[in-house]
């Protein structure tokens, strides 16, 4: 199940996080354990959370394989070290949607974000990011699903920076 998407606009927000190269088979197996990493570095660190993790999908290659930030959203910027990076989310007008429901099916969820997007009139919009553009799609994980069993409860909040096209 999804809300009906809309545009909101959202503050820069600091987080951290690894930055990892993944093949979308991949994606549930290779991403989810780096989250644990990240809460254990902020803990050692004593960086303090401000949100749900999240995967923020910055690139994909030819080959399909992606570029992912698995992080957490930060009170104040940190300063990132070893494989914890330091980034912010980019300030601007986000297409936004809730999907209530197993992580196996956000992509059809990322799908009616897409379409809602195109028919409304707004296209991704890049940012630079070490001398590269990237973009902005994120999927933050609302849930817990150590908390919450019923994967048919689970809430993933997916956002995707945008302009006018």
């Amino acid at each position: 199940m999804t809300t009906e998407p809309k545009i909101e606009f959202f503050e820069a927000e600091p987080y951290v996080a690894i930055r990892q190269k993944v093949g979308m088979v991949e994606i549930p197996t290779v991403l989810p354990p780096l989250i644990s990493e990240v809460f254990i570095w902020m803990g050692q660190n004593k960086v303090e959370g401000n949100g749900a993790p999240f995967f923020r999908y910055l690139s994909m290659d030819e080959q399909g394989n992606m570029t992912v930030d698995v992080g957490i959203p930060t009170k104040i910027k940190a300063e990132g070290s070893g494989k914890i990076i330091s980034r912010i989310f980019p300030e601007g007008d986000y297409a936004a949607l809730t999907y209530t429901g197993d992580y196996k099916n956000l992509r059809q969820a990322h799908t009616t974000l897409d379409e809602w997007k195109k028919d409304n009139g707004y296209k991704d919009r890049g940012i630079v990011d070490s001398g590269e553009l990237v973009g902005c799609r994120v999927e933050f994980y609302v849930s817990d699903p150590e908390a919450e069993p019923d994967p048919e409860k689970w809430v993933t909040e997916i956002c995707i920076l945008v302009e006018k096209a």
